[in-house]
């Protein structure tokens, strides 16, 4: 069995879709689709245009669902599909739990709606753990009450891998946090590249505004397996989409623990899919002895 793992944001870069677009007429029929819908073109941004949350994710989405897409049915013989934050919307259209068209719209809701937050959150933002295993990541939080106040909170949320655990929150609280971690072991703790605090309740807002938006839309049972970030588990064919989708968008991804239960699930081989390789380096980190690939390496 192969699993299949959609990429999140931050894997994206300037001009990252021609190579892609150069190989597959599949993959160029989707972009002009997605353009169509989108309104403008999403393989030529600029570094500054790629850098805003709506394109970041429009781009991301794009290239991973046309990936896919190309990819040669027999390719996804016996497969398993999850995906990184942002890339579980590329799942759930890889498992045609929607269309096209629906998720695409979704990441436009999704992003608008982070964005409002963003605007209002210059002083928040995220920071990388390294070398340090999750329950100890987590004791240092505990013990320095960081979540206490929710106007200053900081919260674990990405749980990449048994050494890798990324905080969100306040950057404040994060700098004051810094000395802890290290004594705790922390080899470094690397600020993140971002313009929020992502996966927190300070996100509730924009949370409520996509389930809304998204209760408007249809969803089919999925054909293939999927797997979740909220739960680690494989997600159940009755579950209700708009009600996922928002408690996500507040919520921990669990990815250590979502790698290890599709491992003990019989998966065998990984596959990403997206624009870089940053699930890869966590599979290996987490599960050493598992065979990796790009989905591109799949390509005809």
């Amino acid at each position: 069995m192969r699993a299949f793992l959609f990429s999140g944001q931050g894997s994206q870069k300037v001009d990252m879709a021609a190579p892609l677009l150069a190989q597959s007429g599949i993959v160029r029929r989707q972009y002009k689709t997605a353009a169509e819908l989108v309104g403008y073109t999403l393989d030529d941004l600029t570094a500054n245009e790629l850098a805003e949350t709506k394109n970041t994710q429009l781009a991301v989405t794009v290239y991973s669902a046309a990936l896919w897409d190309a990819l040669p049915d027999e390719e996804k013989q016996d497969a398993v599909l999850a995906g990184f934050s942002l890339g579980e919307y590329t799942a759930l259209y890889a498992a045609g739990v929607v269309s096209f068209a629906d998720m695409i719209q979704l990441i436009i809701w999704r992003s608008q709606f982070m964005q409002e937050v963003i605007d209002r959150s210059e002083a928040l933002g995220m920071a990388a753990v390294l070398g340090l295993d999750e329950e100890s990541v987590q004791a240092v939080l505990d013990n320095k009450k960081a979540a206490t106040d929710p106007e200053t909170a900081v919260y674990a949320v990405n749980f990449n891998s048994p050494e890798q655990t990324v905080i969100s929150g306040a950057k404040a609280t994060i700098d004051a946090l810094n000395p802890a971690l290290l004594e705790a072991g922390a080899g470094r703790i690397l600020p993140l590249r971002v313009a929020g605090a992502f996966h927190t309740p300070y996100f509730a807002e924009a949370a409520d505004k996509l389930k809304e938006k998204a209760e408007t839309l249809s969803y089919e049972a999925p054909t293939l397996p999927l797997y979740s970030n909220l739960t680690g588990e494989k997600i159940e064919p009755s579950i209700e989409w708009p009600e996922y989708l928002k408690t996500t968008l507040v919520s921990p991804v669990y990815f250590t623990k979502e790698l290890r239960r599709l491992e003990s699930d019989g998966v065998r081989n990984m596959v990403e899919v997206g624009p870089g390789t940053t699930l890869i380096g966590l599979v290996k980190k987490t599960l050493p002895e598992m065979p990796t690939k790009h989905a591109i390496d799949l390509l005809d």
